[in-house]
This record gives structure tokens, sequence and C-alpha cells, in this order.
């Protein structure tokens, strides 16, 4: 799971911190992905250290944190993510229509 702007609000810093709060729902999501029996792996470009102690400081579950890239997994949920199924005419629509959107 990717940690900015999908876990960690970077748009709304909380007064008196350099980070903001956690997304409305990531908590309640994390904690059932963690019921189903999901590995809960966040990647990010942050210090894994910093991720870590925003995570615990706001009593969210996760196994690993990831600093190299994205890490091999079944899935990514990633707020820039684009779907590939295997035909690249429906992938460019997508980015095409995502890119016009912002």
């Amino acid at each position: 799971i990717d940690f900015d702007h999908t876990i960690h609000d970077t748009a709304h810093p909380v007064p008196g911190r350099r980070m903001g709060p956690r997304i409305e729902g990531a908590k309640a999501a994390l904690e059932t992905l963690k019921s189903q029996g999901h590995d809960i792996v966040i990647y990010s470009c942050n210090r894994p250290t910093v991720i870590a102690d925003w995570m615990h400081y706001w009593d969210l579950p996760f196994d690993y944190i990831w600093d190299q890239g994205k890490p091999a997994c079944d899935l990514y949920i990633d707020d820039k993510a684009v779907r590939f199924s295997g035909n690249w005419d429906d992938t460019l629509r997508e980015v095409t229509q995502h890119v016009s959107q912002t």
C-alpha cells in the first residue's frame, strides 16, 4: 500500500507536527485487511523509521515498510495506479482520461 495520499493525508498537516493525519477510512481498511490474513506492506520514498513512527502514532496496523520502490506483491493500493488488463488501448484511454482530469 502506498503511504502518501493513500494512508497519510499530506494536504492537511497537523498543527505543531510535520506530517498530516491519516486519511479517513484508512484505519478501518487496514484493520480489515489484517483480519483477513493479509500482510500489509507500506511502500514509500520516506524513511522507514519516519513511517513506522507515524503508523504507530495513528495506531495503524502494518507488517513491513518497504523503501526500495514497489515491492513484489499480489496487489498494489496506490492513489496513482492505472490498471493494465492486457489491452494497451484501454490503458492509454485510462491514462488520457486521468491526465485530462488533473
